[in-house]
């Protein structure tokens, strides 16, 4: 009941409740269970009845219109669901009193009893019709815009999979290519003659510090930074044109008791009215049951149909239809018999008149109730395909955004790593020189360009120590290097190839502060298996001092800490330790 209470509160505030469907549905209602003519004694009276109420109606549909112009004006869903439920009592109770106001004109006497049953009545038959038929509408309509959203998203998954086409290894190109052009035009140009050993390095220095590991830093900050996504509607709330109701399409049959119950419902006030409330009891029963026992026939004919042909919703319309009018059928049959056996004076005419207001009614009153069914199933459906494709454009942006963070993160280690040690090291060796030549100068930055077309690409797949050993061998041009590791070190680490990257990188950056701030060019290196045996352990041991001053200096120490397990860096006396714990 939440739910159908939720329902109708969503379609009263979207501005479409009354829509030019909400006339035409209701008109089998209007010219038999509301027409009141049902004290007609006369064919001359039943045909002047059904005239009256086909009149009325052509006047309430004006006043329809009015409310649905008022609706579709205001802004504030409180205001819409309150010109709703005005435009609804306005209709319900003015019917019973045109349909009055229409008799004495005409000058026949249609109906007789008490107004207030009538009012009941119209109030209960016009408040669940238009409801029925307004979220009916909002349904066709809500289910045709996330069909549309769903189409949209799926393009865009396609345009975004042909754009995930390239690899993290194209990517890393193209990052390391443009970063290549900004580093080579700001490299310092080669000098004709001889250069003092101490400018050259300062040079090379300068040219490390500001260009370089500015560089660098900015590719960390792209990689880390956090890429909202935009935030969707689901769907877009109910503006525009107002809709096609059909074709509707209904794939299920209507429930079998609810849809009984309720339009029993519709007509015990009056029925109450006529006779007495034990009458209309015992009718409300026998309709119920019978209805249900009906119901349940079309059900199983539904299926089989379905089951024995493959059948969609277009063959299944004339099964449910045909059925339901038998239902209509038997349920005023009941009804009639049903109110005589309780002691009501009921004449063969009116049980014919409740026989073919039933066929009339009825039939159209389930298929709406289907048709609403099976509006909610399909839209439930489309909105969970509307879901799935939502998350996995979701995961292919990720995927799109992690590329694009790998590549940048592979980029920024070769420069904080490899190229700035390469400009640390080119200038320690200058500044070893009594004079630096042209050629020692030239060799110098074809060194540093070198290092810029070496990118960093997976861990060699000879495995952990030919992996390690490589990186420490280029290292000994610059620096004297021990490298203690034991062989539980190694298993480990050629287990996991993000844990050996971690390990090399743990590596670059220790030498790398090795070179900027030691005193002396050696390190001590050092590769252990961690007690539990699921981790590795990384020590890098030199000679220096940790210099706490400049701004950058600690830099790729906190992007090691944000992938490691534990990172530190202490000062003992002039040795230096940087310890990195990998999971």
């Amino acid at each position: 009941m939440r739910s159908l209470g939720a329902r109708w509160t969503r379609a009263a505030a979207s501005g479409q409740f009354f829509t030019r469907w909400s006339w035409l549905v209701t008109l089998p209602f209007a010219v038999t269970l509301m027409g009141g003519y049902d004290d007609a004694r006369s064919t001359q009276e039943r045909v002047a009845g059904v005239g009256i109420a086909l009149a009325v109606h052509l006047a309430l549909g004006v006043l329809g219109v009015l409310a649905a112009a008022g609706e579709r004006a205001a802004q504030s869903p409180r205001v819409r669901i309150g010109i709703v439920v005005t435009g609804l009592a306005v209709i319900a109770v003015g019917r019973p009193f045109l349909l009055a106001a229409g008799a004495h004109a005409a000058g026949v006497q249609l109906f007789a009893g008490p107004l207030g049953a009538r009012v009941a009545t119209n109030v209960v038959v016009v408040a669940a019709a238009l409801s029925l038929v307004a979220m009916m509408t909002l349904t066709v309509r809500t289910h045709r815009a996330v069909i549309g959203r769903l189409r949209l998203v799926l393009e865009a998954l396609e345009v975004q999979r042909s754009r995930d086409a390239g690899d993290v290894a194209v990517l890393s190109d193209r990052v390391l290519e443009a970063t290549r052009r900004t580093l080579l035009a700001a490299l310092p140009p080669v000098v004709a003659g001889p250069i003092e050993p101490e400018r050259a390095a300062l040079l090379l220095k300068g040219f490390a510090d500001e260009v370089v590991r500015p560089l660098s830093h900015r590719l960390f900050d792209d990689a880390d930074r956090v890429v909202q996504p935009r935030e969707q509607e689901l769907p877009p709330g109910p503006t525009g044109a107002v809709p096609r109701l059909f074709p509707a399409r209904i794939d299920r049959p209507a429930p079998v008791w609810i849809t009984v119950v309720a339009y029993a419902l519709l007509w015990v006030p009056h029925l109450a009215a006529q006779t007495s409330l034990a009458t209309a009891g015992i009718a409300f029963v026998a309709v119920v049951v019978v209805g249900a026992c009906g119901n349940g026939l079309v059900v199983t004919a539904g299926t089989r149909a379905a089951s024995g042909s493959g059948a969609g919703s277009v063959t299944l319309l004339p099964v449910f239809a045909g059925g339901y009018l038998l239902v209509g059928a038997a349920i005023g049959v009941a009804a009639g018999v049903s109110a005589a056996a309780g002691g009501a004076p009921v004449e063969a005419s009116a049980v014919a008149t409740a026989v073919l207001v039933s066929v009339v009614v009825y039939p159209v009153f389930a298929l709406l109730v289907a048709a609403v069914g099976s509006g909610f199933r399909r839209l439930a459906t489309v909105e969970g395909e509307l879901a799935t494709a939502i998350d996995e454009a979701a995961v292919l942006a990720a995927a799109s955004h992690n590329a694009a963070t790998v590549a940048r993160r592979r980029v920024a280690h070769l420069l904080h790593g490899d190229v700035q040690a390469e400009c640390v090291a080119a200038a320690r060796d200058l500044r070893r020189v009594e004079v630096v030549t042209e050629a020692d100068w030239v060799a110098a930055l074809d060194r540093i360009e070198s290092a810029l077309d070496l990118p960093r690409g997976e861990p060699d797949p000879g495995g952990a120590r030919r992996s390690v050993e490589t990186m420490i061998e280029a290292w000994r041009f610059s620096l004297d290097i021990t490298l203690t590791a034991d062989e539980a070190a190694w298993a480990v680490l050629d287990t996991d190839a993000s844990r050996l990257e971690l390990a090399v990188d743990s590596l670059a950056e220790g030498l790398t502060n090795t070179i900027r701030h030691g005193t002396e060019s050696r390190a001590e290196v050092t590769l252990t298996a961690a007690a539990t045996g699921a981790g590795v352990v990384v020590e890098v041991l030199s000679q220096g001092r940790i210099d706490r001053r400049a701004d950058h200096d600690g830099y790729g120490l906190a992007q090691l800490a944000g992938r490691a397990r534990a990172l530190t860096l202490t000062q003992s006396g002039s040795v230096v330790r940087l310890r990195v714990e990998l999971t």
